[in-house]
């Protein structure tokens, strides 16, 4: 430490902190203090306490995350025995019945127990009727609900459809 001292002694900087008063001195070895401790809070201390938070939120997240999956294994392992999820295997039927009547698909949301809600705009009255006719014949499924409203386009509708499969 006697050595560091006496290097900082010969150096300009310390020649002028040396030759000044005993109460400028004070005030330089206060400020210099607070800087470095500013820039070791900066460079050391912040960015660990930032990666500490980050990891306790990572931690809770995959926590709720597993509590859900432990939660919910049972209706998982149940659904996979009965062979997935019917709504989702109406999917590919709906889509592909929709393409070949031309028809644009804007939303479509499974829900449970087979059920698949499907919204189309702007879609023509008679390719919809068409459509679902073509679905209830060739592939069995069923419209649970059905909610069709005109549009200001003569000869198309926005329809709201609840469908569900054979199964």
């Amino acid at each position: 430490m006697n050595r560091l001292f006496t290097w900082f002694e010969t150096t300009p900087v310390g020649q002028a902190y040396l030759a000044r008063g005993d109460s400028d001195r004070f005030i330089i070895a206060v400020v210099a203090s607070l800087f470095v401790l500013t820039i070791l809070w900066l460079v050391a201390w912040k960015p660990i306490a930032d990666w500490h938070d980050d990891a306790v939120s990572r931690l809770s997240s995959a926590g709720g995350a597993l509590d859900y999956l432990k939660a919910n294994e049972a209706l998982a392992r149940r659904v996979a025995e009965r062979g997935g999820d019917q709504a989702g295997s109406l999917i590919p039927l709906i889509t592909r019945a929709a393409n070949t009547q031309q028809l644009t698909l804007n939303r479509l949301q499974p829900e449970a127990n087979g059920v698949l809600n499907v919204i189309l705009e702007n879609q023509s009255f008679d390719r919809v009727f068409q459509w679902i006719a073509q679905l209830e014949q060739n592939n069995g499924i069923r419209v649970r609900r059905l909610n069709i409203r005109n549009t200001d386009i003569s000869g198309t509708v926005n329809a709201q459809i609840r469908f569900q499969g054979s199964g």
